[in-house]
Parts: C-alpha cells; structure tokens; sequence
C-alpha cells in the first residue's frame, strides 16, 4: 500500500509540474482596441537579453557602462516564475507568466496565443530577426513570425555578424553563458567572467549601430541565487538590468520598473502600436519625447490598461470562486481525512515509541536536504543533477535512521501481534511522511490551475510527496527484511 501510495504521489507530483504550463491565456479574445500608433523613433531596435545576469552583477562590465553612461538604465523586476522562455514571452508581450501561461521551459512547445512586439512589427511589414544559444526559445508558430533566426552554441559569433548585417528593424539576441556559468558555478568568479564574455558580445552589438539612429536595450530575463539556480522569487533572482542607449533615449537613471514594460516601450519606439494585451506602461520617463507626445503615450497607455484589468476581472471573477469554493472542500476534507489516520494509528496501539521514529525520519529528512542546500523554491534545482544529489543524500540518511529506530520501537513496544508491531512504526512513519503532500493537496490541488498559488506552494505542488516516494524503499527493506528474520511470518500474531 505504501508503495502504492507512493508511486501516486509521483505521478501527482510530475502531472503537477506538467500543468503549470497552460495552452489557453484567460487574455484571450478579451474585447480590447487598439492603441494608436505612435511616430517611430528609432531606425533600429535592438534587444539583448543576458540570459541568467541578476541586476547587481551589471557593473563594471566595459561595454555596459559605457552604454549607461551615454544612456539611461534602471532595474526591472520580473514576473514568476523565474525561468527564461516565459520571461522572453512576457518581455515581447507584455504579459506576465501567471495570466500569459508560459510558465516552464516546456512551453516553447505550445502554442502561443497573444499578441507581441514581433507580430506588431510584421503586420506593420517590418524586418525582425532573432539569435540565440541552443535550440529556438519560441515555439514553431511564433517563430514564422521572425524573418530569420540563427541558434546554436558552436557558430553563435558566426550568426552574429549574419543577424548584425541584416539590419533588421527590430532585433531581439539571447546570450547564454552568463545562466549556464550560474547553473554550473554558481555566483562567484566563473559568472563574472561569463558576465565579461556577454559583454564584449554587446560590445560587438554597439559598434555595429548609429547610437545616434538605432537603439540598444541590454537586460536579462532572471537572476541567480548564490549557490545558483532560479526560478522561484528570491530577490535576486527577480531583479534584472536595463541599460538603453541610443535614438530616443534620455539619459538618465530611473526608478524600478516592470520587464513587461518592455514590450510598449520597444513599441512607441518603432511607432508602433503596443501587443494588444499587453499589461505592461511604456517607460516614458526614459524617452526623448516632447512633452505632449509623453503625456498622450502614458494616458492612453493607462487608459487601455484599466480596461484590460477589468476585463480580465470580470473573466477571472467565475474562476477565482470556482476554485476558492474547490479549496475550501478540500481543507474542510482534509481533518476528517487525518483523523481517519490517527484512528487507525490509535488501533494498531502507536504510542510515542512509534511517533518518535516517524518524527526522526521525516527530521533526518528535512534536515540533511536543509543543509545540502536545498530550499522549498524553485531555484533549488540549480541543474537536475545538483537536485538529485541532495534528495539522494537525504534519502541515505533518514532511511538508516527509521530503520534503526523502528527495530527499538519494536523491540520495547506494547503493541500486540506481531503484524501488528510491523505495521505499528511503519505506518506511522509513512502517515507523517505524507503529511506535508495531504495538506499541499488541500491547499493548491492535483493540477495547476489558471491562477498560479504563492511561490512556495507552486514548488510544494510539485515537490511535496518527495519524502513519502522516498520511504517507500525503505518500508519495503524493513518489512522484507524482518519477514526474513521471523521464517516468512510464521507464527505471525
């Protein structure tokens, strides 16, 4: 049964993970107009975005001062979940992870169903070209929309000069080795040195346009903890730079802003009109616009805004009752459900011989994954590897220590039948085990739904049965082993 139990909450686990990426947006078919369009700026836009490069490793980097000197810069801050295609789908859309559904990295197999910046430049017969590490970040329908993209790790530099020579009028490039120097290293010496890497690549890009015609936007898409990894909301990882130099930019440093204020704010710059669900404001503070067209941007820009969140209100409002009503079940459930445990706990005889073995597994096991370093967070699994290390360490430790403590339990406990005294610290261990999986259950459910739950239950979501899947082994060891020691439960009872 305990393994039974286990394998569900595995599969539960993985089906939770799948579904936090989401095919359909509640932004879709929203009623909205168009914004006007606005007159263009800038003969070139430009995006670089340093994959991995948190807000406060952006300087003394050569190229990228020099950029702010001339330019302007500020700190954005991103949406989560931390992870790189939905930050690159919420800067060229304008919309954040949790309403767009581009949640994980498995996205770029779905499809996408908003408007972006590159589909208002191709409407508008406009050139766009991208470049990028590995394999495309988009997925196929998006990509159509690019008149040339370049990918790969071996001839980056290469398709770097094609994607400069082009000249296209709007250019979006994604630089890695700042995010895989962070996954590997962590953030310590090997990351600045990546961080330099990016930045002679964006001094390349500089030289290659008319600052006085073009425009240069440098930022990242996330951050990276100390030890490394992202994906949750450390504050580290959800800060990230933006240095802008270039036709249109007034120089300058600015307050906070968003990373889906990119999206309007490349827009107003093409003259263009922003994605049409975009839920980001053009940064109006940072261009060199007269002071009429700055007001009429920002107005109409808060105007569209205002009637997209109560459209989207009203869209959300069925939804979020459904699911406050569902939780509400479950949480009402939920005692009833442990109380069903404890009895049946309470007429196998446990008393604190068993408690105290099912408290110093699932101690052992918390601990020892506390002190490899992991974190209730997304941005634990800096690499799979790297997870895999600390739950294996965890599961080494507190499987020796139940086992060592249920053969005492049983040895001085008072509970009658041999079966019975098996069963008594086993299937306690495994009740508290499951613990923390039951009331995550209660808390966000089986899937992942429109509205994502707070950063620590979206990692629960996925990860909450890990102590209960990794007792199973033992439970198995230490009932075959004392079936062994008894001649096959002969006798039993």
């Amino acid at each position: 049964m305990i393994v039974g139990v286990g394998a569900l909450a595995t599969c539960q686990g993985v089906g939770f993970w799948r579904s936090l990426d989401r095919p359909h947006s509640p932004l879709e078919a929203l009623p909205m107009p168009l914004q006007p369009a606005s007159d263009r700026v800038a003969r070139r836009v430009v995006l670089f975005i340093v994959d991995g490069l948190r807000a406060d490793a952006a300087h003394d980097l050569a190229a990228l001062d020099r950029l702010r000197q001339r330019g302007a810069s500020r700190v954005l801050h991103i949406g989560f979940p931390s992870v790189s295609i939905p930050q690159y789908y919420a800067a060229l859309s304008g919309v954040e992870p949790d309403l767009s559904g581009a949640r994980t990295n498995g996205f770029r197999w779905m499809e996408w169903r908003l408007d972006t910046i590159v589909g208002r430049a191709r409407q508008a017969g406009l050139r766009v070209a991208t470049l990028g590490p590995n394999d495309p970040w988009f997925q196929p329908g998006f990509g159509e929309q690019f008149s040339h993209a370049w990918f790969g790790d071996s001839d980056y530099d290469e398709n770097l000069s094609r994607v400069l020579a082009l000249s296209s009028d709007l250019t979006v490039i994604v630089h890695d080795a700042v995010d895989v120097a962070g996954h590997d290293h962590g953030f310590g010496d090997a990351y600045r040195q990546a961080a330099r890497v990016a930045d002679a690549a964006i001094a390349r890009v500089a030289s290659s346009l008319d600052l006085e015609r073009d425009v240069l936007f440098v930022t990242a898409d996330h951050g990276h903890c100390d030890a490394g990894g992202h994906g949750g909301d450390e504050p580290e990882v959800m800060a990230v730079p933006l240095v802008a130099a270039g036709a249109g930019i007034r120089p300058g440093h600015y307050g906070e802003a968003r990373l889906v204020d990119l999206a309007p704010t490349l827009a107003a710059l093409l003259g263009l009109p922003p994605p049409v669900t975009s839920r980001g404001l053009p940064l109006a503070d940072m261009l060199s616009l007269s002071t009429r067209a700055a007001r009429r941007l920002v107005v109409e820009s808060r105007d569209h805004r205002q009637v997209l969140d109560r459209l989207l209100g009203d869209r959300l409002a069925p939804i979020t009752d459904r699911l406050r009503a569902e939780q509400t079940a479950r949480l009402l459930a939920l005692p009833l459900l442990l109380g069903a445990f404890a009895l049946i706990l309470a007429r196998l005889g446990v008393g604190h011989r068993e408690l105290a073995c099912a408290l110093a597994y699932l101690a052992a096991f918390v601990g020892v994954f506390w002190l490899c370093g992991g974190r209730v967070s997304l941005s634990s699994p800096r690499t799979s590897g790297y997870f895999a290390r600390i739950l294996v360490c965890a599961f080494l430790v507190a499987g020796p220590v139940y086992l060592a403590l249920a053969r005492r339990a049983r040895r001085g406990s008072s509970v009658r039948g041999l079966l019975s005294r098996v069963h008594a610290p086993t299937l306690c261990t495994a009740s508290l085990a499951a613990l923390p999986w039951l009331v995550t259950l209660a808390v966000v459910g089986v899937r992942a739904e429109v509205l994502l739950p707070a950063p620590t239950w979206t990692a629960l979501g996925a990860w909450s049965g890990i102590p209960l899947i990794c007792f199973a082994p033992w439970a198995v060891v230490d009932v075959v082993a004392l079936g062994l020691a008894t001649g096959g439960w002969r006798g039993a009872g």
